[in-house]
């Protein structure tokens, strides 16, 4: 009997290793994949900041004031958001914007920043 309960405990130990073993594994391939999701987030999020326009740089490139970009954002003709207090408009949102109340027929629109700055 003695033997007997030995052998089921060794057997018990090396599954119970076996089961640590494989969650060990499937624990660092989930935390590479958590990795790479994080990596593709932050780039993802890193090119949108590079399309953003704060309330000053639109002011500059459409020419008119701090209040009508109050006003365009009141009557919801431009979407925006806020992050601590200050005003910003996705670069896709101006185009948009642009193409619907400002631009002059067949004239075409800049597709990035740097384009528009020109």
């Amino acid at each position: 009997m003695y033997m007997r309960n030995r052998d089921y405990d060794t057997r018990l130990l090396e599954m119970m290793r076996d089961i640590s073993e494989h969650l060990n594994r499937q624990d660092k391939e989930l935390e590479l994949i958590v990795h790479k999701i994080d990596e593709e987030l932050h780039a993802s999020h890193q090119e949108e900041c590079e399309h953003l326009l704060d309330n000053q740089d639109l002011c500059d490139l459409l020419h008119v004031s701090k209040r009508t970009l109050q006003r365009y954002r009141t009557s919801k003709m431009i979407p925006y958001f806020q992050l601590k207090h200050k005003i910003y408009y996705k670069l896709h949102d101006v185009h948009d914007f642009i193409e619907k109340y400002i631009k002059p027929s067949g004239r075409k629109l800049p597709d990035t920043m740097e384009q528009f700055k020109v």
